[in-house]
């Protein structure tokens, strides 16, 4: 889990099987394209592709008095030829196709289904069914970083679904639409809309959709430095998780709720927080999660000066981000392991580390992490030179506060910065 930009969705599904059209149930075709964050696609990819291929070559329904041209994989027929129960069922093969392929991650192939469908849709006028193309291509583009498009996507269908008086459709596009506002720094807008959809929510009786639009409004209020709203919203969406029995989200949840204390300092709690979450992401064998466990275990211990323990901890953390082969997050945890070596005055494997951080982060791209890290291997070598020459002054951290802030942000846990002012000798 990328910790976790509003990920993990509900895992609901919408059921379209009401239409008057003739479909071969034995197949397994359902439209169930509402949220596509189910954790079993409705059918493999390779049965939509044959059922698509089914309908798209097969002959419309007996009723229709006039042929109705086949519709290939690039080409949707105009109105004038539209018969709305057989062309109704290709959209939806076109939506469960683009379903298939985001739970792939080919995005470009969901977008390109979805639109097909959301032409047939449009020109069938089926408003509702056009409502949640439009929030799926919204969510789409969200994950291809396209947030115009996103908002465009959402915002209409936002109109579709209060035109149709689709509240459940309403709640999800609104949740959406707040995470677009987040993610593009609105905060504002991002509240409002995530507070009509849990609004909507507990009006529709969804505890799942609660404890997200609660989760995501405890996010929202992390970011606005306003704790206690944060931990407030946080741990209740935590308790509605437990209720639910979504032990994924439980772990997340304890995890930011750990965050949230030590923002304020609350070190005791923060930990043991970050201890119960660890225990569920093992329970759930879930590696990723465990190493940001560890690494904001780690990042208290460092808090609390307890230098072996965040070495230990932030160690375990890199192993595992090593085997998953991110290296972004192993150079951040290199990063954090140089400033324990450096908090116990260990200046030279403090300066090792940072040359495994500069080539790790140089690897991925991550150019103004380099620079950060360079500037801290010329501190600690000057450090370095200070115990070698016996001289009895240090030198000073010339880093601003700003510069101190967006150093803790990368990694999403990394630890505060810790003072680099220079000591000689051993305390």
């Amino acid at each position: 889990m990328q910790q976790n930009e509003l990920s993990n969705e509900p895992k609901t599904v919408v059921d379209l099987s009401s239409s008057n059209a003739q479909v071969d149930l034995n197949s397994g075709l359902t439209a169930g394209y509402a949220e596509y964050e189910s954790d079993a696609p409705l059918v493999s990819p390779k049965l939509s592709k044959r059922l698509l291929a089914a309908m798209e070559g097969a002959p419309p329904p007996a009723a229709s008095s006039s042929a109705v041209p086949a519709v290939s994989d690039d080409v949707v027929p105009s109105s004038a030829t539209l018969d709305t129960a057989y062309h109704r069922n290709i959209a939806r093969g076109h939506a469960d196709a683009a379903k298939n392929a985001y739970l792939a991650g080919n995005f470009e192939e969901a977008a390109t289904n979805l639109s097909k469908a959301l032409l047939i849709f449009r020109q069938l006028d089926d408003l509702g069914n056009a409502a949640w193309c439009l929030n799926n291509s919204g969510k789409i583009q969200y994950r291809m970083g396209d947030l115009v498009a996103a908002r465009m996507s959402l915002e209409e269908s936002v109109s579709l679904f209060r035109m149709t008086q689709d509240v459940y459709g309403l709640c999800w596009s609104l949740y959406n639409l707040g995470r677009v506002s987040y993610r593009d720094n609105k905060l504002d807008g991002a509240r409002n809309a995530i507070e009509e959809s849990l609004v909507n929510f507990r009006k529709w009786g969804d505890r799942a959709g609660v404890a997200w639009a609660l989760n995501a409004l405890g996010k929202i209020a992390y970011r606005r430095k306003d704790y206690d709203e944060a931990r407030a919203a946080l741990s209740e969406s935590l308790e509605l998780f437990r209720e639910i029995d979504d032990l994924a989200s439980v772990a997340w949840s304890l995890e930011n709720l750990g965050k949230v204390a030590y923002r304020i300092g609350d070190y005791a709690e923060s930990r043991q927080k970050y201890i119960d979450s660890l225990e569920t992401y093992r329970t759930l064998d879930d590696r990723k999660g465990m190493a940001w466990s560890y690494l904001c275990l780690g990042k208290v211990a460092y808090r609390q000066k307890m230098y072996r323990e965040a070495e230990a901890c932030v160690l375990d953390a890199r192993g595992i981000f090593h085997e998953l082969a991110d290296s972004y997050m192993e150079a951040c945890c290199s990063e954090h392991l140089a400033r324990c070596s450096y908090a116990m005055e260990d200046y030279e494997k403090a300066s090792a580390l940072l040359a495994n951080g500069i080539i790790l982060f140089s690897e991925v791209g991550e150019l103004r992490a380099v620079a950060d890290l360079q500037k801290d291997l010329e501190r600690v070598n000057v450090a370095v030179k200070v115990i070698q020459q016996g001289v009895a002054h240090g030198v000073a951290d010339t880093r601003t506060e700003t510069e101190g802030e967006e150093r803790e942000s990368r990694g999403f846990h990394a630890f505060a910065p810790a003072s680099l002012a220079v000591s000689s000798g051993n305390a």
